[in-house]
C-alpha cells in the first residue's frame, strides 16, 4: 500500500471524509493514467469497509475513457450495475463524449437511450462535449 494510502486510513476519521479522501486519491491516480493503482486503492476501500460510490466509479470511467480505453470503462460501468452504486448523468457523459471522440454514432446513441431509459436528464446542451 502506498503511502498515501495509509495516511488516509490513520488521519482521516469521520466516514465521509474518509470516502471523500479515497475518491480524490482514486481521481488523481486516474489523471495520472494509473488505473491499476486506482483499481488497488478501490479493492483496499471495500476491504476496509469503504463502499466505493458513484463518484469513484465515475473517476475510473472519466480516467479510461481519456485514456482511450472506451471498453474498459463500459466494463467499469457494468461493474457498477452488477455490484455498486447507481450511475448517474455523469457516468453516461463520459461514455457518451469516448464514443463522440471516437466517431462511433451508433454506440454513442446506445448510451444516450440508455440514459433515457433510466429517466436522466440528457436535454442540456454542456452534458456532451467531444
Amino acid at each position: 500500500m502506498e503511502e498515501a494510502e495509509i495516511m488516509i486510513d490513520k488521519q482521516i476519521r469521520g466516514e465521509e471524509d474518509r470516502l471523500n479522501a479515497w475518491n480524490f486519491n482514486v481521481m488523481e491516480l486516474m489523471k495520472r493514467g494509473l488505473y491499476d493503482n486506482a483499481m488497488r486503492s478501490i479493492e483496499h476501500m471495500e476491504k476496509i469497509g469503504i463502499d466505493p460510490n458513484v463518484i469513484t466509479f465515475n473517476s475510473v470511467i472519466d480516467g479510461l475513457v481519456k485514456m482511450n480505453r472506451i471498453g474498459d470503462a463500459l466494463k467499469s460501468l457494468n461493474s457498477m450495475k452488477q455490484d455498486g452504486p447507481s450511475s448517474d448523468k455523469q457516468t453516461y457523459t463520459y461514455l457518451m463524449n469516448g464514443y463522440l471522440k471516437q466517431k462511433d454514432m451508433p454506440k454513442a446513441l446506445q448510451v444516450l437511450a440508455e440514459m433515457n431509459s433510466h429517466r436522466l436528464d440528457c436535454s442540456e446542451p454542456s452534458t456532451f462535449s467531444p
